[in-house]
């Protein structure tokens, strides 16, 4: 099930001569030497996903694997990532270390920020046949398509079921799972219902990522919304109960393709949420006490992710899990693919990330702003960095930006936060860490 393609495998070197790097962890330690990973997600409703985010996010989304691919594998990103101005920013300003770019595959500029929906879905699908060999492609969340099915690594179709919410019940165990209250085919047969359920409560899209199919809801009113949100969707919706949590957290892990290598544990984030369930960003901070990780980590490795090897994946991925206030486990997403803190946790586990780190997603309206006050906070190595850039995007005079923001306590993440925003940078992460009354 979902092996490599035989006659396209002298393509992947799964036992390369050149080992790894002592202690250095990025895609290529768990990929074959030749894979071509492209971190993204169909758009709208494709290939039976549900994704609300912009393009723009997208863009920032496929350069991540830049700095965490490592020098085995090939990434797919867009071209806004490798303007020239942008590429010298990052390496010759920031010292940001990026794979080379003999190793990078760059998209048509003709699929930008302002391209959506089907018409993205189909121009980066046409791309994709014909930039990437057969057999080499891994894609976060595949495009199911005919003529794309030989150039996957791993079977799409089991990727795709790895990361659906409804494969919870299959490789987790159930007593680490929420209460499910309902579960509805559709978005018309949720909108129909006229059943009441307990609030809080948790409506869920089961195939989605990054929050965009989640509502917490409180009130009534808050459940009515998420009907209206989800009322033309296709896919399976979940009513499930609230977790009071004491810890959000998403456990990095790995599973190398050479099945004589162990499963991995990498790491750890806490998740930064909205009220609603979105996703904003992740905290890096290995020296937090984290109660009941060492059972969430026995859980992963010796019941669920050896299953998942088994059934024919491998990879990089992330588990969201909460500990509740009364130190219950609760898995809640799967993710098989990288995750948004994938690269934090990677830089802090190689050493280059020394503090505590908290990502978040940034603009910067004014050129002339960014380039005198935020570039002297994000070179890499100056005695008052601030910053840790991983990806950036620029239209206009406007930069778009991942970031991990340095952090000593609670006091400095405030703090700083604060100043970043005086400074000019918007962000809804930085406006949730400003404020002490929303640290975890």
């Amino acid at each position: 099930m979902s092996q490599i393609l035989a006659r396209d495998a002298a393509k992947l070197d799964l036992h390369s001569n050149t080992p790894p790097k002592i202690n250095t962890v990025s895609l290529s330690k768990y990929f074959p030497r030749g894979t071509v990973y492209f971190y993204s997600f169909p758009s709208g409703e494709d290939s039976n996903f549900y994704n609300a985010v912009p393009p723009w996010k997208e863009e920032l989304v496929a350069a991540r694997p830049l700095v965490s691919g490592g020098d085995k594998i090939r990434a797919v990103t867009f071209a806004s990532s490798l303007e020239d101005e942008v590429w010298n920013i990052l390496k010759n300003d920031l010292g940001v270390e990026l794979i080379a770019k003999s190793n990078i595959i760059a998209l048509p500029g003709a699929i930008h920020d302002e391209v959506t929906g089907n018409e993205r879905n189909t121009l980066l699908k046409s791309a994709l046949r014909n930039l990437v060999d057969h057999g080499t492609l891994v894609m976060a969340q595949p495009f199911l398509h005919e003529h794309l099915e030989e150039h996957y690594q791993i079977s799409p179709q089991l990727v795709i079921e790895l990361n659906d919410k409804k494969s919870l019940m299959t490789f987790f165990p159930a007593e680490n799972l929420p209460h499910s209250y309902r579960r509805f085919g559709s978005g018309p047969e949720f909108v129909a219902s006229t059943e009441a359920f307990p609030l809080p409560c948790v409506v869920k899209v089961s195939s989605s990522s990054s929050g965009d199919g989640v509502r917490i809801c409180r009130t009534p009113v808050d459940l009515a919304s998420a009907k209206h949100d989800f009322a033309h969707l296709g896919g399976t919706i979940f009513v499930e109960e609230f977790v009071d949590t004491l810890h959000n957290l998403c456990i990095q892990f790995g599973i190398p393709v050479d099945r004589s290598q162990p499963i991995e544990i990498i790491g750890q984030n806490e998740q930064l949420v909205s009220p609603d369930g979105d996703y904003l960003g992740g905290v890096v901070n290995p020296k937090k006490a984290l109660k009941k990780i060492e059972e969430v980590h026995k859980i992963l490795i010796h019941q669920v992710l050896p299953t998942v090897r088994a059934a024919g994946w491998y990879g990089v991925g992330g588990i969201d899990v909460l500990v509740s206030k009364d130190e219950r486990i609760y898995f809640i997403d799967p993710n098989f693919r990288m995750t948004a803190a994938f690269t934090y946790v990677c830089l802090n586990k190689n050493g280059k990330i020394k503090k505590p780190v908290a990502s978040f997603t940034g603009t910067v309206d004014s050129e002339t702003n960014f380039k005198k006050n935020i570039i002297p906070l994000a070179t890499e190595g100056v005695s008052n960095q601030l910053l840790s850039f991983i990806a950036l995007v620029k239209h206009g005079d406007i930069y778009r930006f991942n970031a991990g923001m340095f952090f000593e306590d609670d006091h400095t993440l405030c703090e700083n936060a604060g100043l970043l925003l005086k400074l000019g940078v918007r962000s809804q992460v930085l406006e949730k860490l400003s404020d002490p009354a929303n640290l975890f």
